[in-house]
């Protein structure tokens, strides 16, 4: 499973063409071959995922109960939006407008990597979704890794 990680700001050309990041790059595995599956995320944000780590959590919705009802809800919504991207010669991203539309992504964006994902993000919904006083994440620190350790024994 990748680590990634790091925050980038970023532009869009007029084409809505990201260059990805060097540093990002540097990251990558070579056999993912600058292969990528970028979705909707679960806030108003996009999510780039190299193509291994989208393969991995493929297999995992694979293992899904499609008897369930919930289940094929989500399958769905998980595939509904998913788009194949492949860096081009100048390794930039043709990212799909209407993706760019749902993220409220205009022409500055930026990318935060989070362990095997790569979340885009507006900036200014970025700084809202993060804004937490210290002693806020501080505490959901405490609690979730506290149950973390009581689940792992």
């Amino acid at each position: 499973m990748l680590d990634l990680i790091g925050t980038y700001d970023c532009k869009l050309d007029n084409k809505h063409r990201l260059a990805v990041p060097s540093g990002l790059l540097k990251q990558l595995p070579p056999e993912n071959d600058g292969r990528f599956i970028i979705n909707r995320g679960f806030e108003a944000n996009l999510m780039l995922y190299p193509a291994a780590e989208w393969d991995r959590m493929r297999t995992n919705v694979e293992q899904l109960n499609r008897f369930d009802p919930e289940v094929r809800q989500f399958v769905r919504n998980l595939y509904r939006y998913a788009n194949p991207l492949k860096l081009d010669s100048n390794n930039r991203l043709l990212l799909p407008k209407s993706l760019l539309e749902y993220a409220g992504i205009k022409d500055e964006l930026l990318i935060s990597c989070v362990g095997p994902e790569i979340e885009i993000w507006n900036p200014d919904f970025y700084a809202s979704e993060i804004a937490m006083p210290p002693q806020e994440f501080a505490q959901l620190a405490k609690k979730l890794l506290v149950r973390q350790i009581v689940d792992d024994t």
